[in-house]
């Protein structure tokens, strides 16, 4: 809105909007009200910014929020504030959130620095196995092969149908059977969605019939 606001007018409008986002109490929602506030802002003071919404960022309690804030700031961040949004990527204890910031901090940096990134998530992923290895390899979509991609939707469906099955074997309290159902059915849809951009038709006509 500053934007189409002259002169001092425009500078009030950003200043209150800066203080409303650093009262936010929610650490997501105070880095994600920042991080779009920067991009209204000139060179130092959008870089500024950006540094006081990843302080935020470490002190976010969900491992899936951190990497979702970090991979979403990746395309406003400068050499320095990637540096540190880096850093902490690497504190998310969770391995496929890990990598999903990882990989999203690596698609806007250069070729050199991006590569360097990939070696490490793939350092990552060889120290998973599961759902957890077909939850992180799912983010890498843009990196893998077109087999690969396909191997990991077949994995994400052998899971749902193993699970479905665990759960009614394992579980017959149906809220609990149904929970770890959900989960399963969650990671075949989100896997799916993010890898089926880089299947071509044909492949994505065998993965289905498989």
């Amino acid at each position: 809105m500053a934007r189409y606001v002259p002169g001092e007018e425009a500078g009030k409008i950003l200043q209150d909007a800066l203080q409303s986002a650093r009262s936010i109490d929610d650490e997501f929602y105070r880095a994600e009200a920042l991080t779009e506030l920067s991009l209204q802002l000139p060179g130092n003071l959008k870089e500024r910014i950006l540094q006081e919404a990843l302080d935020a960022v470490p002190t976010i309690n969900v491992d899936s929020f951190m990497a979702d804030i970090l991979a979403g700031m990746a395309s406003y961040l400068t050499a320095s504030t990637s540096r540190k949004a880096l850093e902490i990527a690497r504190t998310i204890q969770e391995e496929s959130y890990r990598v999903q910031a990882l990989v999203g901090l690596a698609s806007h940096r250069p070729q050199n620095v991006k590569r360097q990134i990939l070696q490490e998530v793939e350092q990552i992923i060889r120290t998973t196995s599961g759902a957890a290895r077909i939850e992180a390899l799912s983010h890498l979509g843009p990196y893998l092969k077109e087999s690969v991609v396909k191997k990991v939707l077949q994995a994400a469906q052998l899971n749902l149908e193993e699970s479905y099955k665990k759960a009614k074997r394992d579980f017959p309290g149906r809220l609990y059977s149904d929970i770890v159902a959900e989960f399963a059915q969650k990671l075949a849809t989100d896997a799916w969605a993010r890898l089926t951009p880089y299947l071509s038709q044909t492949s994505k006509e065998e993965v289905v019939e498989e």
